[in-house]
């Protein structure tokens, strides 16, 4: 496989990511509207959410596992399109039972997505840009989270709240197709994806810190817009678009971060993990300190910007770190714990709404980002275990 080949399968993994995210942060678009015309409830919103992500980590284990035997082809292209249909079938369904079951159905199908990708990048590229690329890969799903909220308000604004998802589900249906027909991801025979022997130790002691990242960060992916409208008393189109422009700003931010991470090899790059999780746990906390309308969105677009940069490195980076031999599996494994982390956290999070309690939700949320970015130096500090960031064999 040449140099260019590489580049391209990484390229257009990147861009599949994007458009995935457009059948899972439409949901967030659509809150206000489904609050208002289909008369939830902020607690039947963190129901959806948090049923969405336990089902969607449910699957990162063995999709992870078979990522690193089989490659991204087939588990990628099932996922977008079978996305697509849960989309059409979540907001046409006639019962808040049905609709909750759809959409939990959905996080089956999202979760085929992220471990496929990270295990290919770790096939594909080798040295430093493997490295930094890892720690920067996150921008796929912040992208398309920026994609989502610019466009998704302006489409409920044209087609009401259904539209959001009809077309997303036309979108990741034709994005699921070109991708089978267009990728060709062999795992080479004797690729070290393929072993068994590697110690998953290192990425088991890790899982706490994803999940308390996971945390933080499902609270401002998914109540940004509603903060906006029910506090700022911003229209639906409006949140939508800072909160947009605000994940926006996070990926120079997320860039800039990778760049510090010049190897996967050694305790440096999990400090440096670990300070910057520090940070963005601080970051939340500005959110209720501020005031004025200019200084909050500030705060929102400081701790988005570090906590995307934290979920990339959580998500895409420590997967090399803790198992360079088995990326894909690290990386269900650190995906199931975000998840799970985000689930629990959007009940929890949905309760102090319920009650008026915003202040509380990011001195939480910055409480649960900074406690996983102690458990990340604990192991740093504790880990005696050599680490390798392997080549990939290149396919002939």
């Amino acid at each position: 496989m040449t140099s260019r080949q590489q580049w391209g399968l990484a390229t257009g993994g990147w861009v599949a990511y994007v458009v995935y995210y457009l059948g899972r942060t439409n949901l967030s678009v659509a809150v206000p509207g489904l609050e208002s015309e289909g008369g939830l409830g902020p607690q039947d919103i963190g129901l959806l959410v948090a049923s969405f992500f336990w089902v969607y980590s449910l699957t990162q284990v063995i999709v992870g596992q078979l990522a690193d035997r089989f490659g991204s082809r087939w588990l990628v292209g099932v996922g977008l399109v079978g996305s697509g249909v849960m989309n059409a079938l979540f907001i046409h369904a006639d019962s808040f039972a049905l609709a909750l079951i759809w959409w939990s159905l959905n996080g089956m199908f999202q979760g085929l997505g992220w471990p496929p990708l990270i295990a290919g990048l770790s096939r594909w590229l080798t040295g430093p840009r493997a490295a930094q690329a890892s720690a920067a890969y996150g921008t796929s799903y912040v992208a398309g989270t920026v994609l989502t909220l610019a466009a998704g308000g302006f489409i409920v604004a044209w087609g009401g709240t259904a539209a959001v998802f009809n077309v997303a589900a036309v979108v990741l249906i034709l994005a699921g197709i070109i991708w089978f027909v267009m990728v060709r991801d062999p795992v080479p025979r004797g690729h070290h994806s393929t072993r068994r022997s590697s110690s998953m130790l290192p990425t088991l002691w890790l899982m706490p810190a994803a999940a308390l990242v996971g945390v933080g960060w499902m609270t401002l992916v998914i109540w940004t817009p509603e903060y906006l409208t029910s506090v700022l008393g911003m229209s639906i189109s409006s949140a939508g678009l800072n909160a947009a422009a605000m994940a926006a700003v996070s990926l120079p931010v997320m860039v800039l971060v990778s760049l510090r991470f010049r190897s996967a090899i050694g305790r440096r790059s999990s400090r440096i993990a670990g300070a910057v999780i520090v940070i963005t746990g601080l970051s939340f906390l500005l959110v209720p300190w501020s005031h004025g309308d200019v200084w909050v969105l500030g705060a929102f677009a400081l701790a988005t910007s570090l906590a995307n940069a934290s979920s990339s490195i959580v998500l895409g980076f420590l997967p090399r770190v803790s198992a360079p031999e088995r990326v894909g599996l690290a990386s269900g494994i650190f995906s199931l714990s975000f998840s799970v982390g985000g689930g629990f956290g959007a009940l929890i999070i949905g309760g102090l709404i319920g009650e008026g309690s915003w202040d509380i939700v990011y001195f939480v949320a910055g409480a649960a980002a900074v406690l996983g970015a102690l458990w990340i130096f604990a192991w740093s500090m504790m880990s005696d275990r050599p680490t390798r960031d392997l080549s990939p064999l290149r396919a002939t």
